[in-house]
């Protein structure tokens, strides 16, 4: 949601250094076939927090942000489940760029709270399964909704499985300084995946995806922000799971490359290392690293030229890099519930940048997240 990632530094907007689905998805070990969901693997939900952080090379706090977060995921029938969660954002700071209408001279900032949700069927067949799923966000100058459809078949092995699937969104969008303000955006995405058991310890997955968005795309809380009203979106993600039978831990291995119209691209490589410390205990540490270069009407002249088309001052539409580092530790309370904290931190320079030249006169940023999270299953 183009709201949310004008509160958030580029890598999470584009390749996310800190992706709150993500973190509050636990991936397991490679070590079994391709499965399918149903509803014999019984009644799942988590409970979980995220509280964020950012700031400048000055120690100037920009971003702060406590989410809490519920999943669930429940069998209603011998082939059918209901999943999905729900999240409350509470944010407040200092815009991510300083040509901007809430803070500098007005002193204004950014204090949002946001609740948003989703819920999804799956309906299992012999060797297929059907999802169908709608979800909403809501923030006083924002709204969307959204519906998606998604079908997987697998091998009779179950070692080989296809996913592809289809959705739509619609954004309401209006702004705090201008109550005149109001936009609309609608967005359509498709996308197709691969998983593939190579052998009894690696799993390979692949999966591309292509968003199509038009209607309102730029910031009104940047001055003299004016982006295109059309935007294609191209997203490769794979991703090797390999278990390590010596060392009693599996490694995951990331690799996501990111471009559109606006020509931008960037690209993300996300290791991580799941290590078992005797029957009760999980240790996950994690490197990523990203890689951005900026959008074509990207630039750090302020006012802009007036002969262009279009013009951002927006930082997370520059060229940069950073660099990510973390661990998550979980807990077995029992047989049926888990309790996991972690810990990330990265730091965001446009001389961290390989797909092309820094941006000049962008200032470094740093970034924290913290998580807890207790999950049970039954």
């Amino acid at each position: 949601m183009e709201k949310m990632h004008r509160r958030f530094p580029a890598s999470v907007r584009t390749t996310p250094l800190i992706d709150f689905s993500t973190i509050a998805t636990a991936m397991t070990i490679a070590t079994q076939p391709v499965m399918h969901a149903c509803a014999d693997s019984g009644a799942q939900a988590s409970i979980s927090h995220f509280s964020y952080r950012d700031w400048q090379y000055d120690h100037q706090s920009r971003m702060k942000v406590g989410s809490p977060v519920f999943t669930y995921r429940i069998p209603v029938s011998e082939h059918g489940v209901i999943s999905g969660g729900a999240v409350m954002d509470t944010m407040s700071g200092a815009s991510p760029r300083y040509h901007d209408t809430l803070s500098g001279a007005s002193a204004i900032g950014i204090s949002d709270r946001r609740t948003a949700g989703d819920v999804t069927y799956t309906h299992a067949f012999e060797h297929y399964d059907v999802s169908v799923g709608t979800e909403y966000s809501d923030e006083h100058d924002y709204r969307a909704k959204g519906v998606q459809l998604k079908g997987t078949a697998w091998s009779e092995d179950r070692n080989t499985a296809i996913t592809a699937g289809f959705g739509g969104s619609y954004d309401a969008i209006s702004s705090t300084n201008d109550p005149s303000l109001r936009k609309d955006r609608h967005t359509g995405t498709g996308f197709i995946g691969w998983t593939q058991v190579l052998d009894r310890r690696t799993i390979l997955q692949t999966t591309v995806t292509f968003t199509s968005s038009d209607g309102y795309h730029s910031d009104p809380y940047k001055s003299y922000d004016n982006r295109p009203k059309s935007r294609e979106q191209y997203i490769l993600l794979s991703r090797l799971n390999r278990y390590f039978k010596d060392l009693g831990g599996a490694l995951h291995v990331d690799f996501r490359i990111f471009l559109d119209s606006w020509h931008l691209y960037s690209g993300t490589v996300d290791m991580s290392w799941y290590q078992p410390l005797g029957t009760n205990w999980m240790l996950r540490p994690v490197l990523r690293l990203y890689s951005q270069q900026a959008a074509s009407f990207y630039s750090n002249l302020f006012p802009p030229d007036t002969g262009a088309t279009f013009y951002t001052a927006d930082q997370r539409m520059a060229s940069f890099g950073s660099i990510a580092v973390g661990s998550r530790l979980e807990y077995k309370l029992s047989t049926a519930v888990n309790a996991a904290i972690g810990y990330e931190f990265f730091h965001q320079n446009p001389n961290l940048s390989v797909l092309s030249k820094g941006s000049a006169a962008i200032g470094t940023l740093y970034g924290e997240l913290v998580t807890a999270e207790l999950r049970a299953q039954w």
